[in-house]
């Protein structure tokens, strides 16, 4: 890894990239050549996840549904 990120608080529950962050997602990511990971947390709920090539970027669906039995190693 050469790039961990930077990051800032959203005062939002549910928080979204501003023009702002888009716009600097662009100028980091336009010079590289594997994508990137963006991640913004709100105050409640889940946060926000996109992944970035150059100037495209798209949101990940996060789910809160969590596995309600683990398998159990026996033996």
């Amino acid at each position: 890894m050469d790039y961990l990120g930077e990051w800032h608080t959203h005062p939002e529950r549910a928080p979204i990239p501003s023009a702002i962050d888009r716009n600097e997602w662009k100028v980091i990511a336009a010079a590289r050549t594997t994508p990137m990971l963006f991640l913004i947390l709100g105050t409640m709920g889940l946060p926000w996840l996109g992944v970035g090539l150059g100037k495209q970027f798209e949101p990940v669906q996060i789910s809160d549904d969590s596995p309600q039995d683990l398998p159990t190693k026996t033996g």
